[in-house]
């Protein structure tokens, strides 16, 4: 058994000869990165500057809508006061008068909803502005 017995000593030597390329490929890899980033913010910072200017025209349209259903439900109310006026003196029908008051009704839901909009959408603004939201 003495004599069988082996002993062997092994020596792996590792040369690098190919690794300069591997070095330039993950250099090359690594700028390729850094410029994907760079276009993400990029892309990011348009994007919320057209977020902005969006919120912007947003809100000056709903602040011209909310004008023109304040002018509306000033109108529907005067015929309402006329309509109701007319009633009583007994020159229209009821039919006719209730037409009427539920205009002026509808032109008073439209007019919140315009007022109620306009303010979300100014708070919008002041959320992009970084001021704290309240009512």
């Amino acid at each position: 058994m003495d004599n069988n017995f082996r002993q062997t000593i092994s020596l792996g030597l590792n040369i690098p000869i190919f690794n300069g390329w591997q070095a330039q490929t993950a250099v090359r890899q690594a700028k390729i990165n850094m410029l994907n980033q760079q276009l993400s913010v990029d892309q990011a910072e348009l994007k919320l500057k057209q977020d902005v200017y969006k919120a912007h025209n947003d809100a000056r349209n709903a602040l011209q809508k909310y004008y023109a259903a304040q002018r509306a439900s000033d109108a529907a109310k005067r015929a309402y006061e006329f309509a109701q006026k007319w009633n009583e003196l007994g020159l229209t029908n009821t039919v006719e008068y209730l037409v009427i008051q539920n205009n002026w009704y509808r032109a008073e839901a439209n007019r919140a909803s315009a007022k109620y909009d306009l303010i979300f959408k100014l708070k919008v603004i002041d959320f992009y502005l970084g001021k704290e939201l309240k009512l």
